[in-house]
């Protein structure tokens, strides 16, 4: 990838980490935002199991995340999206409480997911400059958003699951999935 000549640090050997989060990520972050760039299935599997997706890297869903047509641009936004999202949905956590704040904690790859698939990251293309393709602010609002909805949406569909199973069961998020896309589409 072309990390080394934006001046940014991939680190992708096992033991390997980035001192300074601004100029760089690690394979667990970039296998984590990518998976949720990719789609619901992704998010899914991130959640319940990561390391599955190292199991085999000469096929799915490894292949589907780190491939040729994967730029170090398509990697570094997604991770920057991803911090985002994660960063508004730590704000959160101390506004809430019980049933919500179950969600909320264990709906984060799925509000990660909600804000990836509103932004399209996973067609993001090369760009050199390596700057954020969308607004800040946007971004911030969106997951802000997802975060809103997103009990809403859980308490309407499957209002007597326990969150921490539910958001690794791939059934019910592609249950759930297109109805978060379509409030953030819709606000």
């Amino acid at each position: 990838m072309e990390f080394a000549a934006s001046g940014l640090r991939y680190a992708y050997r096992s033991g390997e980490s980035v001192s300074d989060t601004a100029k760089g990520c690690d394979l667990t972050e970039a296998t984590i935002a990518l998976a949720c760039a990719a789609g619901i299935d992704e998010a899914v599997l991130v959640k319940r199991e990561l390391s599955r997706l190292w199991e085999d890297t000469a096929k799915r869903p490894y292949k589907k995340l780190f491939n040729s047509s994967v730029t170090a641009t398509h990697v570094w936004t997604a991770v920057e999206v991803m911090r985002r999202v994660d960063a508004a949905i730590e704000r959160r956590k101390p506004l809430v409480d019980g049933r919500d704040r179950s969600i909320l904690v264990h709906g984060n790859r799925f509000v990660l997911w909600s804000v990836m698939d509103y932004f399209n990251v996973r067609d993001v293309k090369a760009r050199s400059d390596f700057e954020l393709p969308f607004d800040s602010g946007e971004i911030d609002k969106r997951a802000n958003m997802s975060i809103d909805f997103i009990s809403d949406v859980v308490n309407r569909k499957f209002p007597d699951a326990y969150p921490q199973p539910l958001f690794k069961n791939q059934t019910k998020c592609r249950e759930l999935g297109p109805e978060l896309a379509a409030l953030l589409e819709a606000a």
